[in-house]
């Protein structure tokens, strides 16, 4: 689905078309346009499959036989869903720490580094930073960066905090950005490696 001046704004995938890698391709070939939404439209898949689409950057899924409207429908939900989202936010990168992160490119970095996240860690964290030193529920990640409620017992926010962890800290391993807050949920904010905190840098 391409708007008014020639980028488009979201894509419909089917992934039986993309072989058997079709989720390294989910994962990170949307991300070069920047805020592309994706709507995987396919034909029998398994529940591991549909979550793991969602999880790395699917923003929604169908299972064929669907209804064109239905699929166009779809589409522009997902594309409203994204205005509102990214809408006064920009793409100016940010500084925290040792890390800037490139919101049109849907990854961070250190000195140059890329930390190679998926586009659906990359919202977590770009939420987390949004909300910097204020410790953020697990149910509003969710929601905030999926766009529906959060099914109870998912791990997923937890799954993909310990790979964006991970991630960062091959590419930073001097500092430590996203801590855990028993019972709530998680908290940006820059520390050394087993000290304080430090001050933070303006964007």
């Amino acid at each position: 689905m391409t708007l008014l001046g020639g980028r488009p704004h979201a894509v419909l995938v089917d992934i039986g078309l993309l072989g058997p890698r079709w989720d390294d391709w989910l994962a990170r070939h949307p991300r070069r346009v920047p805020n592309l939404g994706v709507l995987v439209c396919t034909g029998r898949s398994t529940v591991d499959q549909r979550v793991r689409g969602l999880n790395i950057g699917a923003d929604d899924w169908m299972t064929k036989p669907c209804h064109p409207e239905e699929v166009i429908a779809r589409l522009e939900a997902i594309v409203r869903a994204r205005r509102l989202r990214y809408v006064g936010d920009g793409n100016a990168p940010l500084r925290r720490g040792e890390l800037e992160l490139r919101p049109e490119l849907h990854e961070a970095f250190s000195a140059g580094r890329p930390a190679r996240l998926t586009r659906r860690e990359f919202e977590v964290l770009l939420h987390l930073v949004r909300n910097s030193g204020r410790a953020v529920e697990r149910e509003r990640i969710y929601g905030e960066v999926w766009g529906y409620a959060m099914a109870s017992g998912s791990r997923s926010i937890d799954t993909l905090v310990r790979k964006i962890r991970n991630k960062l800290a091959r590419i930073s391993p001097g500092w430590r950005y996203i801590h855990t807050r028993k019972g709530v949920g998680y908290r940006f904010t820059v520390k050394r490696a087993g000290g304080s905190p430090r001050r933070k840098r303006s964007s």
